[in-house]
């Protein structure tokens, strides 16, 4: 990892510009304090950089970026997505936001949770002191020393036959429609909306 050119602090990849997590308005504010280079339909930065494919966009993300937006769409519990360990494979921070509790995802030490900080401008001071202490950045890679990151071929199809023919799950659940439960358009009780007073 050279960190002479790793200088560029944080980029986010999006796709879905309104979230039910508003994580877009925690991005825009985060833009006030530090540099966010956003990438896909939802740029408006006026950055000039560009990648063209996801081989293109992980290069250019190990190389050049010091940290990821991690920011999922929902604040739901045991929610996390590939956008997590995208930044793992590419030597990239991740920055963490959603409603999953991250060290039961993550090796320890290893990412920025912005909801442990009580404004984006704390959350900024922090990702700033990682820009200019090498050594401080560098302790955020030392999983590395006992674990990898390997990408396995997942059927998600396989695992929910055997999650709904399971026997000995004791609390039975039925919905529905259930992309109007998981949207939280009906009373979801495992997905919150963000504090009005936190980060965003």
């Amino acid at each position: 990892m050279n960190l002479t050119v790793k200088n560029r602090t944080a980029a986010w990849f999006v796709s879905n510009c309104k979230t039910s997590s508003q994580c877009e308005l925690l991005v825009r504010n985060l833009s006030n304090f530090i540099p966010v280079d956003v990438y896909g339909s939802c740029r408006n930065n006026g950055s000039n950089h560009t990648c063209v494919n996801r081989a293109d966009c992980n290069v250019m993300l190990g190389r050049y970026y010091r940290f990821y937006l991690s920011f999922e769409n929902s604040l739901c519990p045991d929610y996390v997505t590939e956008k997590l360990y995208r930044t793992l494979m590419h030597d990239t921070v991740p920055v963490v936001y959603g409603g999953a509790n991250y060290s039961l995802y993550l090796p320890e030490g290893s990412y920025v949770n912005a909801r442990d900080f009580d404004s984006p401008e704390n959350l900024a001071n922090h990702l700033k002191e990682l820009m200019i202490n090498d050594e401080l950045y560098l302790s955020y890679f030392r999983w590395k020393q006992r674990y990898t990151v390997e990408l396995g071929h997942l059927n998600g199809w396989c695992s929910l036959c055997r999650l709904l023919n399971d026997r000995n799950d004791a609390e039975k659940k039925s919905y529905a429609v259930i992309a109007a439960w998981w949207s939280g358009q009906l009373n979801n009780q495992t997905c919150f909306t963000p504090p009005p007073t936190s980060l965003v």
